[in-house]
């Protein structure tokens, strides 16, 4: 966050463009280089942002044996994993993707008025629905309801490509899928990283 603070400052083109390319990137690593760092020489804890720097697989195994009882808390495909003392524990959205998921929610529900007439309106509200409890079956449920959809929308958080340390926590992710009669395409247009 640091990083991205001082980059918003600067007035330079080239600062600008790098914090365009993190902002894509939800982090200083290409995620279609390998990770690889496009700013600074540290290369990226297997866990990313999702559990504390320093963390392994081994270590997290270890304490799920000796407290069973945290291991559906440890393993919350939901959550961040921190370190409080000598325990870990899973923690919530940070308050800026918490933001960025209000925000979404109120540009679908504008979608939703201009969108009434075609059935979509029922989808979006379902979505709008999902940023406020993290339930996102509703919304899912609506799409296949619809009857020859023009586009899909994709705003959840399914994907545990991120986490590379045990592949169970779950990133936000954002796509629109626009179908033609031709072919289907697919475009990326944010990811929000826990």
């Amino acid at each position: 966050m640091k990083i991205y603070s001082q980059l918003e400052k600067s007035k330079d083109p080239l600062d600008q463009k790098v914090l365009r390319f993190m902002t894509i990137n939800g982090s200083r690593y290409d995620l279609v280089d390998e990770l690889r760092p496009f700013v600074g020489n540290e290369p990226a804890p297997p866990g990313r942002s999702l559990y504390p720097r320093d963390a392994t697989q081994a270590e997290i195994e270890k304490y799920v044996a000796a407290h069973p009882e945290q291991k559906a808390d440890v393993y919350n495909e939901q959550s961040l994993l921190r370190r409080d003392g000598g325990k870990l524990k899973s923690s919530g959205l940070p308050r800026g993707v918490r933001g960025i998921s209000e925000a979404s929610s109120g540009r679908l529900a504008g979608s939703c008025e201009a969108e009434r007439r075609c059935g979509v309106c029922k989808v979006f509200a379902a979505a709008r629905g999902r940023f406020a409890d993290d339930d996102y079956f509703a919304s899912d449920i609506g799409w296949l309801d619809l009857q020859d959809p023009k586009f899909d929308l994709i705003l959840a958080p399914y994907e545990t490509y991120l986490d590379n340390l045990l592949g169970v926590r779950t990133s936000y992710g954002a796509a629109v899928l626009s179908a033609t009669k031709r072919r289907a395409r697919s475009w990326r247009f944010f990811k929000i990283r826990r």
